[in-house]
């Protein structure tokens, strides 16, 4: 006599495929509709993006293989400046030097803002040296 679990593994299996089959099926990308064609839909080609690819450094003059570096960034590296004090330079660096500006031109904006109180003798906690620069006599008075 088999066991209970031996007769309800065909319906296990059928049922998890149904539902793998259903999760399937609901992914699938829907179909765009068809437009009615316009002038300016013919009039001017659709771009396509190019999505992760530097198709403007690309150096097609190159046989991708013969050098297949030189292909692919050929024309960037003839372009491109890289900063001297800089061994490297791209988007992220880029982004760098924006957020700086960005903070200092903030930062420049507040100090306007809000000027600094005047200079007075008051020891303040980022004046004053720790504890364990000074003399021990200083410390524990």
């Amino acid at each position: 006599m088999p066991s209970v679990s031996l007769r309800r593994t065909p319906l296990a299996i059928a049922t998890l495929c149904a539902v793998a089959g259903l999760t399937l099926a609901a992914c699938k990308p829907a179909e765009a509709p068809k437009a009615a064609a316009t002038p300016q839909a013919t009039s001017a080609p659709a771009s396509k993006p190019s999505i992760g690819i530097d198709l403007a450094g690309m150096d097609r003059s190159v046989a991708p293989g013969d050098d297949f570096y030189a292909y692919a960034n050929g024309t960037w590296q003839k372009t491109t400046e890289i900063p001297p004090d800089r061994s490297s330079t791209g988007v992220f660096y880029t982004v760098f030097e924006k957020a700086e500006k960005r903070l200092a031109d903030l930062v420049q904006g507040l100090q306007k803002q809000n000027p600094p109180p005047a200079a007075t003798n008051a020891r303040s906690p980022t004046t004053t040296p720790p504890t364990w620069t000074r003399p021990a006599s200083k410390a524990a008075a």
